[in-house]
């Protein structure tokens, strides 16, 4: 009775381990409650205990609810691939490595992800491993290192497709590993449109046959890409289904760990809708604003400066200061539009973006703190 107790407990984390790798959170969440009851009512089993709360930790994390994942982690300390498979064993390194990077801590971070990339190549996990050197190139761009970012992407063979031969085998999971590590290189390098097609060609090879959580990186990722080649409002209508994306899967973490991109976006999508005169009410119920409240709650350190707190004049762009220029004139979003070619949309993307920085709300105001700082 007892073994067979166990087989079953363990049978269902490994079931809620699986729904979760390819972010099925609401298949995940059964197997995984009925594990923690088991695990409740049967206190012999240490190997089962340490288990559930890892795999509870990954659940919490994924959901982008971080102070739940670092109790889980905390309460599943002490597990170790001896007592059986290693698997979990690498996913609390995943997850404790992120919670230390929210926590403002990259070097500990970084330390997680070489321990776990070690266990993994000798537990044979290429997945897994894989994808925990895609978290290090992360965290690596993250903290502002870019060449280190590179050599660790050459070091693994990202650049000449000697990873193929290392980790086996081949699945399209690994593909999209490699693909978000040359984009995300790429963006930080300043080469957006690189950063593009790579990831168009990850888009037409997946065919929904990649993770949810891999695809909701992917398609932030391009957001970030196509803002960065001022292509303002494709990045809004990505940045948008990836919000949308999240709120019906429940996979909140991707916005965290891009945080960095990602809430600004989010903030340039409200203001759109806002200038649209779309009620309060539903911009505050919006996907969007979901999101820039959790990540403005749990993501704090690794957010942009808010130009609100220091506003920044002197680092307007030249087509921000032109489109004041016009304001000052008296035209129009529409006739800026019309006068220098591009759309309404990406009027108002450029004067959001301007106004943030003056630390201002409105036309009035930019004026006013644009000539005060000499702008004009």
């Amino acid at each position: 009775m007892a073994e067979r107790r166990f087989e079953r407990t363990q049978a269902g984390c490994i079931d809620a381990m699986t729904q979760c790798r390819i972010g099925d959170l609401a298949a995940a969440q059964d197997p995984l409650d009925r594990a923690m009851r088991a695990v409740a009512q049967d206190g012999d089993s240490d190997l089962l205990r340490l288990l559930v709360h890892i795999v509870a930790a990954d659940m919490a994390y994924l959901q982008g609810n971080i102070p739940k994942a670092q109790e889980e982690l905390a309460r599943g300390t002490g597990f170790s691939a001896s007592f059986g498979p290693a698997e979990p064993l690498l996913i609390s390194h995943r997850v404790r490595a992120w919670c230390a990077v929210l926590s403002g801590n990259p070097e500990q971070a970084i330390e997680l992800t070489e321990h776990g990339i070690t266990l993994g190549l000798r537990h044979g996990l290429a997945r897994l491993t894989f994808s925990l050197i895609g978290q290090q190139v992360t965290i690596l761009i993250h903290a502002g290192r870019v060449p280190e970012a590179r050599k660790l992407a050459a070091r693994w063979g990202v650049f000449d497709d000697s990873w193929q031969s290392r980790f086996q085998p081949a699945s399209e999971s690994l593909n999209a590993v490699h693909r978000r590590i040359l984009a995300e290189i790429a963006i930080a390098e300043g080469r957006a449109q690189e950063a593009i097609t790579q990831l168009h060609l990850q888009e037409r090879r997946q065919r929904n046959r990649v993770a949810l959580s891999d695809a909701l990186r992917l398609r932030l990722l391009k957001a970030h890409a196509l803002a960065q080649a001022e292509k303002a409002d494709d990045a809004a209508r990505e940045i948008s289904r990836a919000a949308q994306m999240a709120q019906d899967s429940g996979l909140v973490v991707p916005f965290m760990e891009y945080a960095r991109f990602a809430a600004p976006l989010l903030r340039d999508v409200i203001a759109r809708r806002a200038a649209t005169d779309t009620p309060p009410e539903l911009l505050k119920a919006s996907a969007e604003a979901q999101l820039l409240a959790r990540i403005d709650q749990t993501a704090p350190s690794i957010l942009p400066p808010d130009p609100e707190d220091d506003p920044e004049p002197d680092a307007l762009t030249e087509r921000e200061i032109e489109l004041l220029q016009l304001i000052e004139s008296g035209l129009t979003n529409a006739q800026i539009a019309a006068h220098l070619v591009i759309s309404v949309a990406t009027v108002k993307w450029h004067l959001y973006n301007a106004f943030q920085k003056l630390g201002v709300r409105n036309r009035m105001g930019a004026l006013a703190a644009a000539r005060k700082h000499g702008l004009l």
